[in-house]
Parts: structure tokens; C-alpha cells; sequence
């Protein structure tokens, strides 16, 4: 006898859950990387470079400081130290006033000149007629100056006059302290400048290549500041000896010569430092300039 199906238990409709195939495990993918900037290709400079360029810089710094001695207004000054030094201006000057006036009053109209003083210039006779002894001594060695470095040595040191005791010798020394600073010798270095420049413009192309301008700006500085030290350095050393040396002298146009020499490069020793400070103010604005610079 069949069976009638049985009806379905409470259960029944429950289906179990079908259990789906896990999920693929994927290998991990990189992260999204951002695409930056090219950057310039950073290049070691060789220090050879380096060093020339600097060498270059304090070639080009001692003929600057020699180029502003030159000048006329720095070398005229220079040569009126330099007459005060070699020649016996005070002495000629106070010795000769009662002369001067004389010959002022002789002749008001014809120039007059220091008959003891190996420097051929002339002085308006009213000038001298007017004027206090110090206005004429100031007033000689103004033209005096002017005449030397217009002229040269040759050509306005009297001859044939006696020049005072001790204002001038025959020695080498003096002819050359005297012709140090000429016309001449500033125009030879004017057209030397630019040469020495465009040296030291391609040393600091080599120097740059290849870098950011924050690292390019420190090495160019660093070079700067490198070759106007040597200057300062060397003309220190250069005043020490020659103080050691004038100490040891006992006649006193040596030590006025000695000590015009020292001046001199005291002169360049400072103009040199000013030169190294500027290259130690762009060293250090170099890194400054990077960190300002978008990217940096």
C-alpha cells in the first residue's frame, strides 16, 4: 500500500547555504608613485677646478687693488704720502717762507718756486704773498703729486739745481716709489682687467656646471672668498716683514719708505678683505636660495 508523501517538516524550507569559492588573493600592488620634477643632474666638481679657479680669483684680486692704486685720485694721494715721506717738505718750506714772500713781493706776477726742492712746480706769487705757511706747503705737494704722476719722475725732478740735504738720493728705491703709479701703468691694467674677468667668469662656469643654483652659488662663493683670503694672507705676511724691517733701520728716509710700503698693502689687504667678505655673504646665500627655491 503506497504511502502518501509525507508533508514537509518544519525545517524543510531552510536551504543550507551554498558556500561560494573564496576570493583570488592578489599580490600586492606597489603604491601609486608621484611623478616628480627632473632634477638636475648633481656632478662632483673636481677640486682641481676648484683651486684654479680660486688661484684665478686672487690673480684677478691683486690686479683690481693695483688697478685702484693707479688712479689718479687714489694715486696722487699715494704720491703726496710718498713726498712726505722722501723729502723734506717741512723743513724746505719753513727755511724758504721769508724767501717766498720776498719774491712773491718782488715779482706779483711771475710764479714762484721752492729753490730747494727737487720737485719743479710752480706757485702763484699772490697765493704765496696771502696764504699761511702751511695753505703753501699743502698747495706744493698738491702739484708736486699731480706733476709726478702726469709726467713721471724724469721728467719733473729739477736738474741741474741743488736739491736739500736728504730730500732725494740716488737710490733705485726712491725712483721707484715715486713711478709706482702712473697714467700709464692704470691703463695697461684697465684692458689686463677684463682679461683676468672673462678668466675667472669661465673658471666659474666649470665650477657651476651641472648643479642647482643654491650649490652652484656656495662653491662660486666659497672660490670668492678662497683667492681674496690668499690676498689678505700674503699682504699681512708681507706688512709683518716689512714692520720687522723698518724696526731694524735707523736712517729715517729708509723708514719712510718702509712705512709707505706698509700703508700700501694695508690698502690692498683691506680692499682684499672686503672682496672675501662678498664671497662669504654669497657662500652662505646659497643654501638660503635653495630653501626658497620651489623643490628645495
Amino acid at each position: 500500500m503506497n504511502r502518501p508523501p509525507c508533508s514537509a517538516g518544519p525545517f524543510d524550507h531552510i536551504v543550507a547555504p551554498s558556500v561560494s569559492p573564496p576570493p583570488p588573493v592578489l599580490a600586492p600592488t606597489a603604491a601609486p608613485v608621484a611623478l616628480a620634477e627632473p632634477q638636475p643632474e648633481r656632478r662632483d666638481v673636481a677640486m682641481g677646478t676648484v683651486i684654479a679657479f680660486a688661484l684665478c680669483m686672487a690673480v684677478f684680486v691683486l690686479a683690481f687693488n693695483w688697478w685702484l692704486l693707479t688712479s689718479e685720485r687714489v694715486g696722487t694721494a699715494y704720491l703726496r704720502d710718498a713726498l712726505v715721506r722722501v723729502t723734506e717738505i717741512d723743513r724746505v718750506a719753513l727755511d724758504g717762507e721769508t724767501q717766498l714772500r720776498a719774491t712773491a713781493a718782488a715779482s706779483p706776477d711771475r710764479p714762484v718756486r721752492l729753490r730747494a726742492y727737487p720737485v719743479a712746480v710752480d706757485v702763484p706769487a699772490d697765493f704765496v704773498a696771502n696764504a699761511g705757511l702751511i695753505a703753501i706747503r699743502d698747495r706744493v705737494l698738491h702739484e708736486a703729486a699731480d706733476a709726478l704722476y702726469r709726467q713721471g719722475v724724469s721728467a719733473t725732478l729739477r736738474g741741474g739745481e741743488p736739491a736739500a740735504v736728504g730730500s732725494f738720493t740716488v737710490s733705485a728705491a726712491i725712483d721707484r716709489v715715486l713711478s709706482a703709479v702712473s697714467p700709464g701703468r692704470h691703463r695697461a691694467l684697465t684692458f689686463a682687467l677684463p682679461v683676468l674677468a672673462l678668466a675667472a667668469l669661465i673658471g666659474s662656469a666649470l665650477v657651476a656646471r651641472g648643479r642647482e643654483t643654491g650649490s652652484a652659488l656656495r662653491l662660486l662663493g666659497l672660490g670668492v672668498a678662497a683667492g681674496a683670503a690668499l690676498v689678505v694672507i700674503g699682504t699681512l705676511e708681507l706688512w709683518v716683514l716689512l714692520a720687522v724691517i723698518g724696526s731694524a733701520q735707523e736712517e729715517v728716509l729708509a723708514v719712510g719708505v718702509l712705512g709707505l710700503a706698509r700703508d700700501t698693502v694695508l690698502l690692498f689687504s683691506r680692499t682684499s678683505l672686503i672682496i672675501a667678505l662678498g664671497g662669504v655673504a654669497i657662500a652662505v646665500a646659497g643654501p638660503v636660495l635653495r630653501r626658497m627655491l620651489p623643490g628645495g
